[in-house]
């Protein structure tokens, strides 16, 4: 599944994070799967804190949802 974001650049990961366990399909509890959703690039986790905008300037903006170890899908995000 992949899904396009476009969000102001000042929102930080965890807000996207939160974006996304909301909108999964048949998700019982999207507040717990919030808390174990990172977002990859290269394979390696970005902090949650970082914002879009920073995304955009430091990082490629493809990243990678995982749940645990489980890749579930793509997220391509689209700041500003």
């Amino acid at each position: 599944m992949t899904l396009a974001l476009a969000l102001t650049p000042t929102l930080t990961l965890t807000k996207v994070a939160a974006y996304i366990a909301h909108r999964l399909p048949n998700v019982d509890d999207p507040a717990a799967l919030e808390q174990s959703l990172e977002l990859l690039c290269n394979d390696k986790p970005l902090p949650m804190d970082m914002s879009l905008a920073s995304v955009r300037v430091r990082v490629t903006v493809r990243v990678r949802v995982r749940v645990r170890d489980t890749v579930r899908f793509r997220v391509r995000v689209r700041a500003g």
